[in-house]
This record gives structure tokens, sequence and C-alpha cells, in this order.
């Protein structure tokens, strides 16, 4: 029993690792490509907020 409850909560351990790692990563990519603003992108975002 305690060796199947330590392997179960490595395993869920190691899912909510990956799992924050692949949200760091993700959050990190956006701050990135929000920190490059072009032309363009401004725009879109006038736009993308005028029809909301």
């Amino acid at each position: 029993m305690d060796k199947e409850k330590t392997v179960r909560i490595q395993r869920i351990f190691n899912w909510g690792r990956f799992i924050i790692l692949v949200l760091f990563l993700t959050f990190v990519f956006i701050g990135l490509s929000k920190a490059q603003p072009t032309n363009v992108n401004v725009e879109e975002d006038k736009t993308i907020h005028v029809i909301k």
C-alpha cells in the first residue's frame, strides 16, 4: 500500500511539474512577444478592442 501511494504521489508531482513548466514557458513566450511590438500588432490590438 505505501509503495503504491508513493508511486502515485510521485506521478502526480511529475505531472504537476510538467504542467507548471509548460505554463511558465507560455507566459515567457507571451511576455517576449509583447515586449517586441510591431506597428501591425498595435493596430490589430486597437481593432480588437474596438470590436469588443
